[in-house]
């Protein structure tokens, strides 16, 4: 990492690769602008001056990278549309700059276009075979790559000759050396673009036009060229050799390359010819700006970090105690403070700066018991400083998950079986919130696009309005929770975050939503796409997600059983693709009869779909309790902050099981 210093104070010139104007452009190629344009308005945004040049390549290359055949892109797309190469090229550049603004990217100070330089090409060609540089062949005119030291290894650290000659173009023996690469093509039968040159008719090499176009607009050294990951090698190695062997100076000072989007597993290329053509849209969501942060009284950064320590050796050593009661032979214990700090901007004018610590706890607890075990996962945390630590109280929540271990292994006793009445804990209202409305409620799985990362949804897209409970069942995801886990006011596409009426009085009434997938759903985006990172994608996701409190205590909801089992916390849980068939068993559980609380039952089964499980809600507690969860989405994974909680829910004629 350095810092960024420009080559004039004040002045930044940025060359972007455009595109081969022989079809539409799809999302992929449009990523890489939008990184562009986010770099030139962020120096902007500091009072930088930037000019910005983006080339538009209409001459032709090959179809694909590795194909030998050397068949011409342009030539191959004017046959497609039945046009001119030229009145092609122009079809395209015109729906290429319609498609980039409708992401709002800001059109470039020049557009170039190779067809409008070719006498700058030959004149720099001319340059360097003056210079030794570059020899006339049989088929047309080559860089000699071994008057270059170094060629082939500025951006990339596996050497030319570590590389299958030909890896790009064929290996011609009209070349000295197999990675001399073309800087004028002499021109073959039925070319349907050809020049006059010193060489006779032919067309541009693949990589002479970035040279001579940036440096006709930017100056022989400038300051940051940008591509896609793909450029690497050979192109943008190759301007490197010729631009700097004929100048003589440093070519550019920073490059800048953006990964590929990739779909089904595979790099997203016009040339593979089975892209999924579809318009981009996006809703009409405001831009935010805005500067947000958690609530915080004790800063983290200002902390001794040997808390964490001793908050841990405090836990082991109480579970280690005689006052527990039971042998704990497996303790894994973790705690931590994080801080993550973000400046967000999007090239649709949202500008974002945010603050969130964090302090978080994950312990797993393993008993045993005359030769029987059982397990407790616990995990806390929330947004704020180190009063966190205070405020969960985390030496008596451990202590007393492992003497109710000790408790379950010596009392619990078989569970009744049969249809009974079940009471869900706030722990189980939240994780059964969580996966089986939560997460088939995100817009993105109902619309297929998460089916290999993530799984799929049980629910369609015309699913909003469907009854799937009771009329207690209330479930919704809020994003706006002080102190929460989740808490993200203002989600990662710059969209003002709102609380999420999924299910309400029993009806499906929302789905988690961002900006693109509401503008399919004809509705506008609630807030709900974050990332992990600033390299990876937001997409959608939860946040905090929890039944809604109700009107009764705990002691009435249990009043209303006759027999049954209240589920106090669990210990494995299980859903399917499409979260629809799920499956909790008991940790601390107890047998209700006669509306009280009686000894502790062993392992309750509770296996249920969906809409049995929502429409079975009788009743729901005032009391709302929260517990801390990563959610895992996405390729590659991201896990994310979230809470899981809610009230005590009284679940209705329902078939239980023991294990």
């Amino acid at each position: 990492m350095e810092p960024f210093t420009p080559l004039r104070e004040g002045e930044v010139g940025v060359y972007n690769c455009g595109p081969t104007v022989y079809d539409y452009q799809h999302i992929g190629n449009l990523y890489s602008y939008l990184t562009a344009d986010i770099a030139r308005r962020t120096f902007e945004y500091f009072g930088s001056r930037v000019k910005q040049v983006m080339n538009i390549t209409d001459v032709g290359h090959l179809v694909d990278d590795a194909d030998t055949a050397g068949v011409d892109k342009m030539a191959v797309g004017a046959q497609r549309e039945h046009l001119d190469p030229l009145a092609m090229a122009e079809r395209y550049t015109q729906q290429f700059m319609v498609d980039r603004r409708k992401l709002n990217i800001l059109d470039p100070h020049v557009v170039a276009k190779a067809t409008e330089h070719i006498p700058a090409m030959i004149a720099l060609i001319e340059r360097l075979i003056a210079k030794g540089n570059a020899y006339v062949a049989a088929d047309g005119v080559y860089f000699d790559t071994t008057t270059f030291p170094g060629y082939g290894t500025r951006l990339n650290p596996e050497p030319p000759d570590e590389r299958q000659a030909g890896a790009r173009v064929e290996v011609n023996p009209n070349k000295r050396h197999a990675f001399d690469f073309a800087l004028w093509r002499a021109a073959k039968p039925g070319d349907l673009q050809q020049w006059e040159s010193p060489w006779g008719r032919g067309n541009p090499g693949w990589h002479i036009e970035c040279s001579a176009m940036s440096m006709a607009y930017l100056g022989e050294t400038f300051d940051i060229h940008s591509g896609g990951e793909d450029h690497l090698f050979p192109h943008h190695e190759c301007e490197i050799a010729q631009s700097e062997a004929a100048t003589g100076k440093p070519f550019v000072r920073y490059w800048m390359h953006t990964h590929f989007l990739r779909m089904d597993s595979a790099k997203m290329a016009k040339s593979a010819g089975a892209l999924l053509k579809k318009p981009l849209a996006f809703d009409a969501s405001k831009p935010v700006k805005k500067k947000w942060k958690a609530e915080e009284k004790q800063k983290i950064e200002g902390g001794d970090v040997k808390w964490l320590g001793s908050l841990l050796r405090e836990i082991d050593g109480r579970l280690t105690s005689e006052e527990v009661g039971v042998k704990l032979p497996g303790r894994f214990l973790t705690a931590g403070a994080s801080l993550e700090e973000k400046y967000y901007v999007n090239s649709d004018g949202a500008r974002v700066e945010s603050r969130v610590p964090r302090v978080h706890f994950f312990g797993i607890l393993t008993a045993l018991e005359n030769g029987e075990t059982a397990q407790r996962m616990i995990q806390q945390g929330e947004t704020g400083g180190l009063e966190v630590v205070e405020r969960l109280d985390l030496v008596k929540r451990v202590e007393r998950e492992a003497k109710t271990l000790g408790e379950v292994l010596r009392k619990a006793t078989k569970p009744p079986e049969g249809t009974i009445d079940v009471v869900l804990s706030p722990e189980l209202s939240g994780i059964a919130a969580h996966e089986s409305v939560g997460h088939p409620q995100e817009a993105d799985r109902i619309l297929g696009r998460e089916g290999a990362q993530a799984g799929e949804s049980y629910l369609k897209r015309d699913s909003l309005g469907l009854k799937i409970g009771s009329t207690e069942a209330n479930v919704s995801d809020d994003p706006t929770l002080p102190n929460s886990n989740g808490f993200s006011p203002v989600d990662d596409e710059g969209v003002e975050g709102k609380k999420r009426w999924l299910i309400q009085d029993g009806y499906i009434r929302e789905f988690l939503q961002n900006r693109s997938t509401a503008a399919e759903l004809e509705v506008t985006s609630n807030g709900a796409s974050r990332s992990v990172a600033f390299n990876r994608e937001p997409i959608i996701r939860m946040s905090n997600t929890f039944v809604e409190p109700g009107e009764y205590s705990l002691e009435e909801l249990l009043k209303e059983v006759k027999v049954g089992v209240y589920f106090a916390s669990f210990t494995e849980w299980n859903i399917d693709d499409k979260r629809l068939n799920q499956r909790y068993v008991g940790l601390e559980a107890y047998l209700v009869e006669g509306g009280e609380l009686k000894g502790l039952v062993k392992a309750p089964v509770l296996e249920i779909t969906t809409p049995k499980l929502w429409g079975s809600v009788k009743a729901r507690s005032r009391r709302m309790e929260f517990e801390a969860a990563t959610c895992g989405k996405g390729d590659p994974m991201q896990g994310i902050p979230v809470w899981t909680g809610g009230p005590d829910t009284l679940l209705s004629g329902i078939k239980l099981g023991s294990r």
